[in-house]
């Protein structure tokens, strides 16, 4: 299991995080912005960035990189399909 952080945006209906141990942030500026204020606190390899928006349900949260792209961002579109950085 990685750590987690869920973004919060205002105003739009919100989507349970599926993991319990989630930190709940909320959207202030940029991605990257929120990325850095918790990067410190990330305790695991890899960590899930989750948005509220989203609803996770059908999403497959077994992902690993394969070892050469261990270094890349990894994204999904809206439709959860992957999209490498």
């Amino acid at each position: 299991m990685f750590d987690s952080i869920q973004v919060r945006f205002k105003d739009v209906p919100h989507n349970q995080s599926p993991f319990a141990n989630t930190r709940i942030v909320p959207f202030v500026d940029s991605y990257f912005e929120i990325i850095k204020s918790v990067i410190d606190e990330i305790k695991t390899e890899y960590f899930w960035l989750l948005s509220t928006k989203i609803n996770y349900d059908t999403f497959d949260f077994d992902f690993i990189p394969e070892q050469h792209e261990q270094h890349q961002i990894h994204t999904w579109s809206k439709h959860l399909s992957l999209i490498h950085i």
